[in-house]
This record gives C-alpha cells, sequence and structure tokens, in this order.
C-alpha cells in the first residue's frame, strides 16, 4: 500500500465533506442508536423494552456453602514462593501454577496467602519435595521463581505468626 492509495484527509477530524462520521451508541434499553445530527432526532432501531425488574421472584435463602476440610496443620508443609500482589498473582494463579507444574489439585493444597513480594502456599507434607523440586525455576510470566520450605517452619515457628508480624 502506499501513500496515494490512502484517502486524503481534510481539516482535521472531519470528512472530505467537512462533515464528522456518525456515532453509534446504546440506550438505557439497550436499542442501538445513531448519534443525532447536529439539531436532529436520534433514531432507535425497533427493539422491545427490557423487562421490568420489580416483578422477579424473590430469590429466597441460598443453602450454606460447604465447609472446606483440611489435614491437620500438622500434615501440611507451608512453602514460600517468590511471586505476589506486586507481580498481579491471585489465588487462582497459584491453583493453577500448582496444579499445572506439580501436580496438585485445589483438593489438596492448603492454605494460600499472598503477601506484597512473595506468597505461603501449604502442601501435604508427603508432597512438599516433589512440588519444590518441580516449581523451583520454573519460568512464570518472565520471573524464575523461588521455592523453598517457609523459614518459620524450618525454625519450628508456626509461619502465620512470623509473616503476619513482619510484613510491611
Amino acid at each position: 500500500m502506499t501513500a496515494s492509495d490512502l484517502p486524503a484527509v481534510t481539516d482535521g477530524e472531519n470528512g472530505a465533506d467537512g462533515e464528522r462520521p456518525r456515532r453509534r451508541r446504546r440506550d438505557r434499553d439497550g436499542a442501538l442508536e445513531v448519534a443525532p445530527e447536529a439539531g436532529g432526532e436520534s433514531t432507535s432501531e425497533a427493539r422491545e423494552p427490557r423487562a421490568d425488574r420489580e416483578h422477579r421472584e424473590p430469590r429466597g435463602d441460598r443453602e450454606p456453602r460447604a465447609e472446606r476440610t483440611f489435614l491437620p496443620d500438622d500434615a501440611y508443609a507451608t512453602l514460600f514462593v517468590s511471586i505476589g500482589k506486586r507481580d498481579n498473582v491471585r489465588v487462582v494463579d497459584l491453583l493453577r501454577l500448582f496444579e499445572t507444574q506439580a501436580g496438585l489439585g485445589k483438593d489438596t493444597l492448603g492454605r494460600i496467602r499472598i503477601r506484597d513480594r512473595h506468597a505461603f502456599v501449604s502442601v501435604p507434607k508427603e508432597r512438599a519435595e516433589e512440588a519444590i523440586t518441580k516449581l523451583n525455576g520454573f519460568d512464570h510470566q518472565g520471573r524464575a521463581l523461588q521455592v523453598e520450605v517457609a523459614k518459620a517452619e524450618r525454625e519450628g515457628e508456626a509461619p502465620s505468626a512470623q509473616a503476619e508480624g513482619s510484613e510491611a
């Protein structure tokens, strides 16, 4: 394509004939409108108006969410993972990462806590070394992960107590 193939542009935003192109928008009822000409009326395509919401049946009480059962705390090892909120990591991202790379589904994992620069993930103790081996060095969105047993756990202290108090 060469410059001669492009249409001529005149007078800033206006077209060659000096008129602005008409914009399209949706009104409150969802009908497609064409923006009015200067001094003109808008036109809507024929569409049924949205049903009035006041005639809805009440939802009623919902059943309570089923409680998740976890293994006792001493059955889990807490892993430090070197990505956190600053890396735009969410719980679902960590769940997917552990499931696809380490073979640990959400029913297997315990508590997940995401901090500013890192996260803590509880995994069954018998699968911790396997998860560390598979995840350590894995490239996640351009960053090589560093995964290890949380320091508080290595020192025999509860990881949540140390992490909660020292987080800025």
